[in-house]
């Protein structure tokens, strides 16, 4: 019997006693039948996705016990972004993730505030959260003013807020009140280490009576083993998402915030598409024969952006130089500063070209000859080196070295 995705989708959506679902995918073998199914799931119940085999070495190890070919993977990101699932990148995180989303507590945003009484661990927190392209919460001017009149003139009153190792129940829900009200704040993380003056259960039992009244994200590190068994069972009770280290509890954060953009994809309505169009396809055919033809499997960047462009569909202005002189004469012409970027860097790799990133615009037209040096070339009878001008939608313009074989 042929099972798939979609089948066991539409199943469990009808199923009263399935609360969510937790896919495991190495390929989409019908993806128009999953796309439909997977969005109509998640209208009605959370679906967490973890997608294995996203690395060329790994999809071949899939693809020798599965069959199945994997795709790009972010042609399976975008999917699960545009399908409203929440999508975790680690094995420890799904149940932690699947028991978040089950909560139904969304954060209106991606800037978290830090509450922790050891330095470490807030820096800890910081990296993860950076590195997970969240932010962290610039406090308010009136904020900073609570902080720094609340607490012990000696902590850390910014982002994180280091309410010090002998903090009590009070001063850290004194913090926690004050970064709570922030309108910079959309989501709050406690971060509680065992020290001398520390009673977990106290500060748990005081966390779990303000998020009652709260209307904002507030997730828990409880760091420490044994010690604090008492104070994780009251927070859980209370509903508060409790983590053992700081980038589980950050990870847990980012995914929750992703899952929200995610279901707003869901409940967009693409752009009107038009059923007809107007468009000479003999004309097209002649235009773009003869230049397609000598391209081989692969279009190069000029052609594909013509073609694109000749179909209505909006491209980055690009040209092409054979000479310096001509690639700083089209760098001035559109007003680019001429540095070269790490635009091509992963072909330059490829075919063995040490790409130099310019610092002035100044430096343009020296180094883009740079390139024409034989230390920069595997085999300089087979290779010839251009230049390829461009202006990057919503970053400004730029100018990037590019390696083209020479047929």
């Amino acid at each position: 019997m042929d099972v798939g995705f979609a089948d066991l989708l539409n199943y469990f959506d009808e199923d009263e006693n399935t609360k969510s679902i937790i896919l495991y995918i190495e390929s989409i073998a019908n993806a128009r039948r999953f796309m439909t199914a997977a969005r109509a799931f998640a209208r009605n119940k959370p679906l967490v996705v973890y997608k294995a085999g996203r690395f060329p070495e790994a999809a071949e190890v899939a693809y020798s016990h599965t069959g199945a070919l994997t795709t790009e993977d972010k042609v399976y990101d975008a999917a699960f972004q545009r399908i409203g699932a929440a999508r975790v990148f680690d094995i420890g995180d799904i149940f932690d993730c699947t028991e978040l989303i089950g909560r139904n507590i969304m954060p209106k945003g991606q800037s978290l505030g830090i509450i922790t009484n050891a330095g470490g661990p807030g820096v800890m927190a910081t990296d993860a959260l950076i590195d997970s392209y969240g932010i962290l919460a610039k406090f308010s001017p009136e904020t900073m003013k609570e902080l720094n009149e609340k607490l012990p003139p000696v902590g850390t009153h910014s982002n994180p807020v280091d309410v010090l190792g002998d903090a009590r129940s009070k001063r850290i829900m004194r913090a926690v009140q004050i970064v709570a009200i922030d309108p910079n704040v959309d989501a709050i993380l406690v971060i509680l280490t065992p020290q001398a003056m520390t009673n977990p259960t106290l500060i748990a039992k005081a966390l779990s009576e303000f998020v009652h009244n709260g209307n904002k994200l507030l997730i828990t590190a409880w760091l420490g083993g044994v010690r604090m068994q008492d104070g994780i069972r009251i927070l859980n009770q209370a509903g508060i998402p409790t983590f053992r280290t700081p980038e589980q509890a950050v990870r847990a954060f980012m995914t929750l915030v992703n899952y929200s953009r995610n279901l707003e994809c869901l409940y967009e309505t693409p752009r009107d598409i038009p059923m007809e169009f107007v468009l000479d396809r003999i004309d097209f055919r002649s235009r773009f024969l003869d230049m397609i033809s000598g391209e081989g499997e692969i279009l190069s960047e000029l052609i594909s952006k013509k073609l694109l462009a000749a179909y209505g569909i909006p491209v980055t202005p690009t040209f092409s130089a054979e000479k310096e002189y001509e690639a700083a004469r089209i760098s001035k012409e559109m007003g680019l500063g001429g540095l070269l970027t790490d635009y091509c860097i992963d072909i330059a790799r490829d075919w063995g070209i040490k790409v130099i990133k310019a610092e002035t615009s100044s430096n343009n037209l020296r180094m883009i000859s740079v390139f024409k040096k034989r230390d920069f070339l595997l085999d300089l009878d087979r290779t010839s080196p251009s230049v390829i001008v461009r202006k990057e939608l919503n970053r400004g313009y730029s100018s990037s070295a590019h390696k083209s074989l020479d047929n």
